[in-house]
């Protein structure tokens, strides 16, 4: 048992010390992250899932009790 967790921190110790074979492309980096905050559609998925569904949430003022939750999702 303790030798493989020597063998596991010697490994992840060594693994720090490496350095990186490729420098990154800082033109691929620079437009994903121009994608991500541009052009992200997390704020509309969210809005629609907590804003516009929520009456979907069972035992929710927008549901009966009479209904279940399985009667919405069909």
């Amino acid at each position: 048992m303790h030798y493989r967790l020597r063998l596991f921190m010697l490994a992840s110790a060594a693994a720090l010390w490496l350095p990186a074979e490729e420098q990154p492309d800082l033109a691929i980096v620079h437009r994903i992250r121009t994608e991500a905050f541009e052009n992200s559609k997390v704020m509309d998925h969210m809005f629609h899932l907590t804003d516009v569904n929520v009456q979907r949430i069972p035992e929710s003022c927008g549901l009966g009790r009479r209904q279940g939750p399985g009667v919405w999702i069909v």
